[in-house]
This record gives C-alpha cells, structure tokens and sequence, in this order.
C-alpha cells in the first residue's frame, strides 16, 4: 500500500463513526429526531440539521440531538458550529461523550494527542473501565480513532477491540477495517465478525482485503454485482453513498471517470478532509483535472 492510499485509510476511518451508529443516536426519540436519524442513513445531511435544529429549539437540554449536530456539522466541513453544539452537549450527556465530542473535532483539526490521553486516562479508571452503554462505547470508538491519527496500533487495536466487544456493529467494523487494512493485515480483516447484508461498507473492505491476499476468484462475481449497482445508481444521478463507489472504482475495479464523478458528486453530501482527498485521488487516477463541485 503506497503512502498516500495509507493516509486516505487513515483519514477515512476517521469518519466512519460520525454518523448513523446507536452509541451517537441514542434509541426512540421520536419525532423530528426520528426525522433526522433516517434523513442521516440516507446521507441527506441538510435536511436531518434541519430536523435536528427544531428538536433543539424546543428541547434545548436534549443532548443528542447536540451532539448529532456536532458530528453531522463536522461531516460537511463545519468545525465552528461542531464546537458550539459539542459545548451546548456537554450540560445535558455524559462527560465522557462530551469529550468524545471534542475529540471528534480534534481528529479534523489535527488536535490528537490532547483528547486522547484524556479519553485513555479516563476509559481504564474504575467508573468507566467496564461500562458498555453507547456514550461510552462510543467515546472508546473515538478513542481507538484518535490513535489511529498518532500512529499508535497498539492503542488503535486495543481500543477497537474493546469498542467491538461492546457493540459488533457496522460502523465500527468498517473503522477497525480500514485501520487493519492500511497497516497491511488484510488477514485480520476477513476474521471480523460479518457485518449487516446490507452494509455494503462493510463489503467492501472484506473485498480490499481479499483482493490484497490475492483471492481474485473469491472475489470477481462480488466485484461484478457491486459495478452493475453502482453504475445504475450513478446513471440515475443517486450519490447518497458516492464515497462507496469512488472508493470501488478506485480500488478495487479501477475506472478513472467513474471514480471522478463520484468523488466529485461526494462532495455535494460530505466534504471532511478524507472526501476532498478522494476527490484528489480521483483526479490523480487519471481524469482530467476540474474544480470540485
């Protein structure tokens, strides 16, 4: 793996538990939080703030809802307005998902070391060292990010490991994937537990990881299926998950167009450090070079 597909993985995994798992939405809300929890899922990240705006105006003490605008706020390139819902969060969540809130933000800012160690220091003390509810296994997801960003495996692995014992969900087998994947141990990949049939996130990454093994027969008919989907949904103009299929068209059925246009397409739903990277890598892959959208 070259050196700037290692930094994407790494960039990318850093936004893998923004949005959509539990530990950050919380259960039955109801209303314009159930609004936006699925305008999320479907990437309309615009109209799930919308939604999320009117939970707070008329419960400003539900803390959720901040810190899903802080997280949605980061994953379209707001770090102003993530800071200012990660501090109206903090009156009314646990502290430790508050911190995690910060922490989130530092990993866009490039602030690691300092909410890491606080994070560490504060998840191996006796009131959180074997709690399981979502703030905290998030706040353990965050973590296992922010060592990613130093370069720290050991902590990385260890903290995945204990966020995954917690919750074998998606979003953090797709992180802890990509963190195995750019440190070459596409092995350890393929022994996660499987993720949901529809997660195709997650498919994804077990076909990087075959692909780096050399197991193209396994993976030729999966590879098919996906560029039939993927295609229709780009001929029909959905880029709700064009990050997927940039990614797709990059590594693993390279198509220099394909991977531009939906690169640049990404742009218009998501636009953290890692998608306009995308975006480059896209350019870099061989298309000719135009502004993003």
């Amino acid at each position: 793996m070259n050196q700037n597909t290692h930094q994407f993985c790494r960039l990318l995994l850093s936004a893998v538990l923004l949005t959509g798992a539990t530990s950050v939405w919380g259960h039955g809300a109801g209303g314009h939080y159930d609004h936006a929890r699925t305008d999320s899922f479907d990437h309309d990240f615009d109209r799930a703030l919308a939604s999320l705006e009117q939970v707070v105006a008329e419960q400003p003490r539900h803390g959720a809802a901040w810190l899903q605008i802080a997280s949605i706020s980061l994953v379209r390139g707001n770090t102003m307005r993530a800071a200012r819902a990660c501090r109206h969060a903090a009156g009314f969540v646990d502290p430790i998902a508050s911190l995690a809130c910060r922490g989130r933000i530092g990993l866009v800012t490039g602030d690691f070391a300092r909410p890491f160690d606080t994070l560490r220091r504060l998840l191996t003390s006796a009131h959180y060292a074997s709690r399981v509810d979502d703030q905290t296994v998030w706040a353990v997801g965050v973590t296992a990010e922010l060592a990613v960003a130093m370069g720290d495996t050991e902590s990385a692995d260890l903290h995945f490991k204990r966020a995954l014992a917690a919750r074998a969900e998606g979003q953090i087998l797709v992180a802890y994937a990509d963190h195995l994947l750019a440190s070459g141990r596409p092995g350890e990949v393929l022994r996660l537990p499987p993720a949901g049939a529809t997660d195709i996130a997650a498919a994804l990454r077990r076909l990087q990881a075959q692909k780096q093994l050399g197991q193209h027969e396994l993976t030729r008919e999966s590879i098919s299926r996906y560029d039939l989907a993927f295609r229709s949904a780009i001929s029909k103009g959905d880029f709700r998950h064009a990050r997927e299929f940039a990614l797709f068209y990059l590594d693993l059925l390279p198509n220099p167009d394909l991977a531009f246009i939906s690169a640049s397409n990404n742009l218009e739903f998501q636009r953290e450090p890692e998608d306009l990277l995308l975006w480059e890598r896209a350019i870099r892959s061989g298309v000719s070079r135009r502004d993003p959208v």
